[in-house]
């Protein structure tokens, strides 16, 4: 007979599973890709299942209950292919010009920064303020 903790586990990673498959269907419902071929819904969910994985993990280790663990693996599933296809389009233009990429990435910090000082200042600079 097998282990009962090991049972267990086993039904959290196929629940994991389906949340983020789940996850992954709804974003190839919502957001098609150009062409609907069998091997991209395929792709479309092994990425799901990966990012929904993935964010399953992080969660657990830094202990969510098993509610958000779950909802976590379905939005990773979810947004899985764009974070991939975002995380790709970075690399390529780091790949191209690192430099100017850097620079372009931390003016735009520098910007939200200020404009945030900025409207802190104009509501009087209390610390209450958020």
């Amino acid at each position: 007979m097998p282990d009962r903790f090991h049972l267990t586990k086993v039904m959290d990673y196929l629940l994991l599973f389906f949340f983020a498959v789940f996850g992954g269907a709804a974003r190839f419902c919502i957001k098609p890709p150009d062409k609907k071929t069998l091997g991209s819904a395929i792709g479309s969910i092994i990425v799901a299942a990966f990012a929904g994985f993935l964010v399953f993990n992080i969660l657990i280790y830094y202990d969510y209950s098993k509610n958000v663990q779950g909802m976590g693996a379905g939005i990773g599933g979810l947004l899985g292919h764009d974070l991939l296809v975002g995380f790709m389009k970075l690399v390529e233009k780091f790949s191209s010009n690192p430099g100017k990429c850097i620079s372009s990435m931390f003016s735009s910090f520098l910007d939200v920064v200020a404009s945030k000082i900025v409207k802190w200042a104009k509501k009087g600079g209390s610390q209450d303020d958020d």
